[in-house]
């Protein structure tokens, strides 16, 4: 069920952002093409399967009423079973619309509707995963905070639906997976406050968020170790503790975010980006090696 809301509310908000944006920017949309066939196909089943269900519960209610017929029938008329032939034709009637009855809870016809879902085509990680770097995407190049895409939100404008704790989790799982520790940090702790809000669900790990948090914090040097609620009783306990001396080693290069957190994320990592580009233009422009005509080739006429 996670997988799916995640899913289909990825696509909900991807689409309305790519209207809002007249359509500027199509990688995401691209990748989630297939979600769309794949949703269209579950809900054609979905479909075929609510139909079956429909007519099996009228079936079963017509064989019900017909033993509680039966059963008003013998209290009205104590003289029916004095009639073996009258009792011989009721037994056998009785008998089928047990069977019947028996049949219809197995829910076989409609049990069966539900395996026309290709397995190789269900909702599987490598969907998700699809959803979760289109979001992505959609998230750096409109700088879009974590806070304000989980709550549907864009430009100061509700697009989309909200997203839950759940969910926050989920995003956070494939940023730490993908080795994306400003995406990580990001959904991490969108997903802790969900998580508080929410009523702390179940579906959230929050040994294993408290560790998102704290790699995240150490790696990009945004502090959010006030968040951390530590028990000693997690498996990632010998982790979160080299990360906490890291933490404590690193503390004054750290930053301390408040309510534009998530802002401040989005600029350090950007000038982290342009600062990576001009060493790589720096290297070029040192090392006069032979090169094809690219952006760095300018530098060769300044130096």
């Amino acid at each position: 069920m996670l997988k799916n809301m995640l899913t289909y509310s990825t696509i909900v908000f991807s689409l309305l952002m790519f209207v809002e944006a007249e359509q500027r920017w199509h990688t995401s949309q691209i990748g989630l093409t297939k979600l769309y066939d794949l949703q269209n196909d579950h809900f054609n089943v979905f479909s075929k399967y609510l139909d079956l269900e429909i007519k099996r519960l009228e079936e079963l209610k017509n064989h019900v009423a017909a033993v509680y017929e039966w059963r008003d029938h013998k209290k009205t008329n104590s003289d029916f079973l004095h009639n073996h032939l009258d009792v011989t034709k009721l037994m056998k009637q009785m008998h089928h619309n047990f069977l019947k009855i028996k049949d219809l809870i197995k829910n076989q016809l409609s049990i069966e509707a539900l395996r026309e879902i290709d397995e190789h085509k269900d909702l599987s990680g490598n969907h998700i995963l699809l959803a979760h770097r289109a979001m992505r995407r959609l998230q750096k190049f409109y700088a879009i905070p974590a806070s304000d895409m989980s709550e549907g939100r864009f430009n100061n404008k509700i697009i989309g639906d909200k997203m839950d704790a759940c969910e926050c989790y989920v995003m956070a799982k494939y940023c730490s997976e993908e080795n994306d520790m400003y995406g990580l940090i990001d959904w991490a702790v969108e997903a802790y406050y969900k998580w508080n809000s929410d009523g702390q669900p179940e579906c959230v790990d929050p040994e294993i968020l408290n560790f998102y948090i704290m790699s995240s914090s150490v790696f990009t040097g945004f502090d959010f170790k006030n968040l951390i609620h530590r028990n000693g009783s997690s498996n990632l306990q010998e982790d979160t503790d080299k990360f906490s001396w890291y933490h404590h080693l690193i503390k004054n290069e750290l930053f301390e975010m408040n309510k534009e957190r998530t802002l401040g994320v989005f600029e350090l990592h950007n000038r982290l980006v342009r600062r990576q580009s001009e060493k790589e233009f720096r290297n070029s422009c040192k090392y006069g090696v032979s090169r094809t005509i690219t952006k760095h080739f300018k530098c060769r006429y300044q130096t």
